[in-house]
């Protein structure tokens, strides 16, 4: 792999001077030429956001950098994998799972049932708790 600048010779080829010819000496006699044609092209740059609750384990790692909620936000490069790196700017929101309660006083065989979540709740299973999520901003815990 090559890094730049690097010289050829005696040119220096970059950003700045992309383009040209460079003599490199031979080690037996016969010199080379080379002709030098480099393409640059500009840092991709991606945004990526979380939203989650507070305690729900989230984390991922860009580059050598792991987000979490100890380390919600930043920058990360990623190295490409055909040359071309990546910055990555995270942005990791954590909200406060929201505790509530429903209760329900009925008769018995009058097939009152309710869906929170993925949960369903009637005569057989009258209690317990559920996940729903309300939007993407926060997520209910139901008891």
């Amino acid at each position: 792999m090559i890094t730049f600048p690097s010289s050829l010779g005696s040119v220096t080829f970059n950003e700045q001077n992309p383009t040209g010819q460079a003599l490199v000496p031979g080690i037996i006699g016969c010199d080379t030429l080379y002709d030098v044609n480099l393409s640059f092209v500009p840092l991709i740059n991606e945004n990526f956001a979380y939203t989650g609750c507070i305690g729900d384990n989230f984390s991922i790692t860009l580059g050598s950098v792991t987000f979490n909620e100890q380390n919600p936000t930043g920058q990360a490069l990623v190295p490409g994998i055909i040359g071309c790196d990546t910055l990555y700017d995270v942005n990791l929101s954590f909200v406060p799972l929201i505790n509530e309660n429903f209760a329900y006083t009925g008769c018995i065989g009058d097939n009152f049932s309710i869906t929170l979540g993925s949960v369903t709740f009637n005569e057989q299973n009258p209690t317990g708790q559920a996940l729903v999520l309300v939007s993407s901003d926060a997520i209910h815990f139901i008891m």
